[in-house]
């Protein structure tokens, strides 16, 4: 489920999670992890299943023997049948001071997470709030 881990050194680039078909970005692991801990105690079910495994996704990035695999950020998705990424049809920013997403943009078709990094993360999207 990661594809992407922090720089060892850095405080980090950020959290992308695709859940739902929508990709959030968080500023830190920590705000990612608080909202889906949140997320798992407030459901049931498979929705609980699907937070938990993000949750864990996340959790796990954190260990020191998943560092310096990729290049500096943190990507889990909650397609854990597949290793294939789903694709992305709305954006969003965390604001962890109103504890919701918020900018949220619908796009008009589905993007790849690839197309999403190229097209929105490297033009600044995702720290511009």
């Amino acid at each position: 489920m990661i594809l992407k881990e922090f720089r060892r050194g850095d405080d980090m680039k950020g959290v992308d999670v695709i859940n739902y078909n929508s990709l959030v970005h968080y500023n830190t692991l920590k705000e990612a992890l608080d909202f889906y801990l949140r997320c798992m105690c407030a459901s049931e079910g498979s929705e609980r299943d699907r937070y938990t495994n993000i949750y864990l996704t996340l959790k796990m990035s954190s260990e020191k023997s998943a560092h310096n695999r990729f290049n500096g950020e943190i990507l889990a998705h909650d397609n854990s049948d597949s290793s294939e990424i789903p694709l992305i049809y709305s954006i969003g920013k965390y604001d962890s001071k109103k504890g919701y997403v918020v900018d949220k943009i619908k796009l008009d078709e589905p993007i790849t997470y690839e197309i999403y990094k190229k097209k929105y993360k490297e033009k600044d999207y995702a720290n511009r709030f």
